[in-house]
């Protein structure tokens, strides 16, 4: 008899295609309260959604309780860019035009 190997790992943060699909499955049926058969795509897309968010948020904790642990400093910048007032009017409106949101707000 071959060794196998049997994992379990959690639906939250599980990274197998066996738990990702479990957990998007779970997440249509106890989220949003839509089987697979009556799901559309885009409860597919939220699905997913919350799918890659569950794996987001246990890696963002375990990120911040190192840095609480080990109290690890931090640099913040903000780019000149952000600062309202600091860009010049031809270029605020050449990224608007060229925007996903710009190109929308025109339609």
């Amino acid at each position: 008899m071959a060794n196998v190997e049997i994992r379990v790992e959690d639906d939250r943060t599980g990274m197998d295609p066996v738990t990702l699909k479990r957990a998007i499955t779970d997440h249509l049926r106890f989220t949003q309260s839509k089987s697979e058969r009556s799901a559309h795509r885009f409860d597919w897309y939220v699905a997913i959604a919350h799918m890659v968010r569950d794996r987001l948020v246990e890696r963002w904790i375990k990120t911040e309780e190192a840095y609480a642990r080990t109290d690890a400093k931090r640099v913040y910048y903000l780019s000149a860019e952000f600062l309202p007032g600091v860009s010049s009017p031809t270029t605020s409106s050449t990224s608007a035009s060229t925007s996903p949101c710009g190109r929308c707000s025109r339609t």
